[in-house]
This record gives structure tokens, C-alpha cells and sequence, in this order.
């Protein structure tokens, strides 16, 4: 969803059903509305359980029937995926992430790639790749050693733990945390 009033532009991640996960789709319409955004801040926000889950698990198990078992696809995907937050950190304005749910993998990479992200105290933050043989994508590896440094990245990256929303302020995952109900007056 947009909404755009006096130059800030709010984007909310609109799939709870799917727990806002980053589909093909939902990475090609938030990079575009990054991309060509003329508001002064943009806010990424999110409707459900979840700010977002990362990757749609859905849409690439179901490519893995492609004559390359997907490769190509996840290839484009992953590739789309990096734009997407070089786009959020190239942006000529502040991006903000306001995360009132968990963000787990491409989801943390979102929150990681933002200029700002407050959280409500009840959210966690988490990679998930090693815990599924694979190491996460070039996003996270990027931003997580800047914001944490390395070897509390290691640990996110491998460990796979859920990091409660005290712990990601401690670490620099995020920038302020708050209660539930005072999360959109601290954004504003």
C-alpha cells in the first residue's frame, strides 16, 4: 500500500497471508516506488503477524520444477533482492522502518539496509539460511557486520536465534524501541 502526505511517503507491506514475505512481486513494486519516490522520508511499514518473513518459500519451491531446478529464477530474485536495498540505501531521503512483527532473513535485510528502524518492544529479528544449509544473501552479509559488527553478524547469520527487540537496540539492529501502542507517535 502508498500513501503519500506531506512529503513522507508510507509503503506498508500488504500480504499478511503470506506474512508480508518478499515475493518477485513485492520486491519489483517496492524498488520501483523507492526508486522514483519524490517524498523528503519514506516509511516501510507492515499489516499483519509479520513485518516480513523474507523470501516467499512458496514461489521458490515451486520453481524448482523449472528445467534448471530454478536457478535461474532465484538467481533473478536474489539479484532483485540486492537492488532493492541498494535502492533503500541510496535513496536521496531517509528510509524508516517501523517493525511491529518479526522480521526474519530477507525481511532483517530490509530492516538492516534502512537508515532508521524502530521497533515495538514485542518483535524479533532473526536470519534463518544456515538453519536451511545456506548462508544468506549478499544483503544481510553486507549490512549486518556495519550495524553489529562481525561477530555478532557471524552470530546472527549462523546461529539462527531469534533476537528479541531489546537485544537488536543493543546491537544497533535498530535504533529505538518502544511499546506497541507508542510505535507510530515515535516514527512520526
Amino acid at each position: 500500500l502508498r500513501e503519500e502526505s506531506d512529503g513522507i511517503l508510507r509503503l506498508t507491506l500488504n500480504d499478511p497471508a503470506t506474512r508480508n514475505s518478499l515475493s518477485e512481486k513485492m520486491i519489483e513494486a517496492l524498488h520501483d516506488a523507492i526508486s522514483t519516490a519524490k517524498a523528503r522520508v519514506i516509511i516501510l511499514s507492515a499489516h499483519g503477524p509479520a513485518f516480513s518473513s523474507g523470501h516467499n518459500l512458496k514461489e521458490i519451491t515451486a520453481r524448482r520444477g523449472d528445467a534448471d531446478e530454478g536457478r535461474r529464477f532465484f538467481k533473478r530474485l536474489f539479484d532483485k533482492c540486492a537492488d532493492l536495498m541498494l535502492a533503500i540505501t541510496n535513496s536521496p531521503c531517509p528510509v524508516i522502518a517501523e517493525v511491529d512483527g518479526l522480521a526474519s532473513a530477507a525481511g532483517c535485510q530490509l530492516v538492516a539496509s534502512c537508515d532508521l528502524a524502530i521497533a515495538a518492544d514485542h518483535i524479533y529479528i532473526r536470519q534463518v539460511g544456515a538453519a536451511r544449509g545456506s548462508v544468506a544473501a549478499a544483503g544481510a552479509t553486507q549490512f549486518l557486520p556495519i550495524l553489529v559488527g562481525d561477530r555478532r553478524a557471524r552470530e546472527i547469520l549462523f546461529l539462527c536465534d531469534e533476537i528479541p527487540a531489546q537485544k537488536a537496540l543493543e546491537w544497533g539492529l535498530v535504533n529505538k524501541v518502544v511499546p506497541y501502542e507508542k510505535l507510530d507517535k515515535a516514527v512520526d
